[in-house]
């Protein structure tokens, strides 16, 4: 599965209309109130009602984490507030949201005519079975005909996304305007630290602290001396060598001086008669301890589907983290720096030249370019969304949401 699809099956749109649904535990099913309520004319039973409860209860759980920094059990839910509301009123509108995106989704998929293709089934029928394994879904009555329609949802949003905001796509850009977004919102690096940290874990002081600047200062140097940008690369792997050599010997003295050296040697013999074997060197990859960062803005979220959940309280390990976010996309490509990254760590550090990378052989693949898109337009597609589900009309079966109390639900507190 592509990133939308993996974003969207964890994601609140996963609520849809549905039928043969059981009743979770607690919970009895009466004639009147089969039917949740009705969306522009669409039924939603109970069933699709109670998963899209357990979604929205997630969610009021990460709301409550997010301001007091611990997961609240069961009973602390119930009785908090969310924004002045009761939680389990929230949860129960925030479940009808869920519903509504799904019939926005599904209206807006048959309005295009839309068609999922034989592998995408094969693999809802995949997902289904992964679905049913799980207790939470079988102790709350959601059957495997609503789960296929559940993880269809997925796929059809998936399809008007690529639909309007794919490459050349009404919505979308080209392709050379979507390598162009990558570039400046991606970086590829290579990086090892320098310990400011003696070996029993004491801040270096004084010409201890200036020796390991100046090795560090050192290394930058060597790298920096060579020619070519692999050949760069190449000798930084060359110089993280010589630190871990260096840090071995230092490991080694101290051992020594605390008389607890013991050293092994092995020899190897080959005698006359044995076959004489020639071993070929494979080419160096100037890539293969690269590691990857993706730009910070202002609104970057560690959950893209729901703002809510994030806390907005930064740490000290954060702000060192996105410190050196703009550091990476503020250095010139195949120029190693020292960067000061915290009071326990020197890093060294040399970025690459990302445009240069995207080729179909390289970096620039299928998975990336849906990636990439997801990045650029998955908001705008969101707000598109959210608009044509807005303008739907709802009817509660308020016989329905007081007997589907979400806290009678079986739900995995872990």
């Amino acid at each position: 599965m592509n990133t939308l699809k993996k974003i969207a099956a964890v994601s609140a749109v996963f609520a849809i209309t549905a039928t043969a649904c059981s009743a979770p535990k607690g919970i009895l099913i009466g004639g009147g109130s089969k039917t949740a309520m009705t969306i522009d004319g669409q039924d939603v039973n109970a069933g699709v009602f109670i998963y899209s409860e357990i979604m929205a209860y997630y969610n009021a759980q990460n709301l409550i984490y997010s301001q007091n920094g611990s997961i609240p059990t069961a009973k602390e839910l119930e009785d908090s507030h969310i924004d002045s509301m009761e939680a389990a009123d929230w949860i129960q509108q925030k479940a009808t949201e869920y519903c509504k995106d799904y019939i926005a989704t599904d209206i807006e998929f048959n309005k295009i005519n839309g068609e999922l293709t034989n592998e995408e089934l094969k693999e809802i029928d995949e997902a289904v079975k992964s679905y049913l394994e799980d207790d939470m879904i079988k102790d709350n009555g959601i059957g495997e005909d609503s789960l296929r329609l559940i993880a269809s949802n997925s796929y059809k949003q998936q399809y008007l996304f690529d639909y309007y905001y794919g490459i050349d796509k009404e919505f979308g850009c080209s392709e050379d305007e979507l390598k162009e977004f990558y570039v400046d919102n991606n970086a590829r690096y290579l990086f090892f630290s320098i310990d400011k940290m003696d070996t029993e874990g004491n801040a270096l002081e004084g010409d201890d602290l200036r020796d390991i600047q100046n090795l560090a200062k050192s290394y930058v140097d060597e790298i920096n001396a060579v020619k070519g940008n692999e050949e760069k690369l190449l000798k930084f792997e060359e110089v993280r060598q010589e630190y871990k050599d260096y840090i071995a010997a230092q490991t080694t003295t101290v051992a020594a001086d605390s008389d607890t050296t013991t050293t092994t040697t092995t020899t190897t013999t080959t005698s006359a008669s044995e076959e004489t074997t020639t071993t070929t060197t494979a080419t160096p990859d100037p890539y293969q301890n690269e590691a990857t960062a993706t730009k910070y803005t202002t609104t970057t979220s560690l959950n893209p589907v729901d703002d809510n959940s994030v806390t907005t309280t930064t740490t000290p390990a954060e702000k060192a983290e996105r410190d050196f976010n703009d550091k990476l996309f503020s250095m010139k490509p195949y120029v190693a720096e020292v960067y000061d990254y915290s009071d326990t760590v020197i890093y060294i550090v040399i970025t690459e030249d990302v445009a240069e990378r995207l080729t179909a052989d390289d970096l620039w693949n299928e998975d990336t370019i849906d990636s990439t898109l997801y990045k650029k337009y998955y908001n705008d597609f969101n707000d598109m969304m959210t608009s044509r589900s807005d303008a739907l009309d709802v009817s509660k079966n308020d016989k329905a949401y007081k007997r589907y109390d979400p806290f009678k639900l079986d739900i995995d507190e872990e």
